[in-house]
């Protein structure tokens, strides 16, 4: 798969990593666990995915055609941070690409940014 970030979620990055030290190794994971989700369609990759997005760990914000944006916790190895730092990502299934858009602590603010995932969803 193919992976690129928006230039407000680099600023995003830029931000957080002064306080979340293990930033870029989370990233990197979650990551991995994309191209799990994604990555080598078969029977048991999509009930993987089902399962994962019926948890409290993902959902997906918007589908339209063949991209979905979605939201997931970002699993980090800074202890303030455990649970509380949220990964928003486009992943257009046919091309193999995944875009990062936002991510945000939920200390932070509560909830995504509704102007930025329109102006990305596509």
């Amino acid at each position: 798969m193919n992976y690129s970030r928006v230039p407000e979620f680099e600023k995003d990055v830029k931000a957080l990593k002064k306080r979340v030290r293990s930033l870029e190794g989370d990233l990197e994971r979650a990551k991995h666990l994309i191209e799990a989700l994604y990555g080598h369609p078969d029977a048991g990759q999509a009930e993987f995915k089902k399962l994962f997005l019926a948890g409290k760990k993902a959902t997906v914000l918007t589908k339209t055609g063949a991209v979905e944006v979605v939201k997931m916790r970002l699993d980090t190895d800074t202890d303030s941070y455990r649970g509380k730092l949220r990964l928003v990502f486009a992943v257009a299934v046919d091309k193999a690409e995944v875009s990062f858009i936002e991510l945000y602590s939920k200390n932070d603010k509560p909830r995504e940014d509704q102007r930025r995932l329109r102006r990305y969803d596509a």
